[in-house]
């Protein structure tokens, strides 16, 4: 394994352009990449390969968009690098096996994160649901209690229609507060618990 500033004294590159070009395209290299004592990189011989090739293409001018697009077809080496090609070609084949599984586990991964917010989705919306019929229960109690409250007991029918109309009126807010939290997305939750509070403070 070779160090960092050994890759670089045999490539001509410098530490600092290879780390970009790191960056650039560290996942092609993935596989020839250790971390030694300390995490200092250590890099596969063959890496002196690959990046003798960047700073060819490099110095023919090219930009580093460039210089992956080129290292993603057949490469074309100088005649004094021509016997490295067959390594750099099972590079590249290790290299697109892996790719194609990193592809399928990615695809498993996002599946997994649908099926994951869809199963989250459906929790909240049953306990949305729950938390409703037990509002709406409430509501039918209070609205017993208070016509129990005005079965004639020797009030007059002013007064009767007095308090009807006032628990009519209580009602009607109620249904407005529930139509405000069915609205709410079940991300707005300060918003549905601070009209949850209204309807119990209406209900009391």
């Amino acid at each position: 394994m070779l160090t960092l500033k050994e890759l670089s004294g045999q490539t001509g590159l410098t530490e600092n352009s290879i780390r970009k070009y790191l960056r650039l395209f560290g996942a092609f290299l993935q596989p020839y990449i250790k971390r030694g004592v300390a995490n200092k990189l250590l890099f596969d011989p063959n890496c002196v390969v690959i990046f003798s090739e960047v700073k060819r293409l490099r110095d023919e001018g090219k930009i580093a968009r460039e210089i992956i697009a080129s290292l993603k077809i057949a490469p074309s080496f100088p005649s004094e690098l021509s016997f490295h090609e067959p390594i750099y070609q099972q590079i590249r084949a290790e290299q697109t096996g892996q790719a194609g599984q990193f592809d399928a586990y990615n695809r498993n991964l996002q599946l997994l994160y649908q099926k994951l917010l869809d199963e989250k989705e459906k929790r909240i919306q049953e306990r949305d649901e729950r938390d409703m019929r037990i509002v709406r229960l409430e509501i039918q109690n209070v609205k017993m209690q208070e016509a129990m409250k005005l079965l004639p007991d020797g009030k007059n029918p002013a007064q009767i229609r007095k308090e009807w109309n006032l628990a009519r009126k209580k009602a009607q807010v109620a249904a407005g507060i529930i139509a405000d939290i069915k609205r709410l997305s079940f991300f707005r939750f300060l918003k549905r618990k601070k009209h949850l509070e209204r309807l119990q403070k209406l209900l009391v």
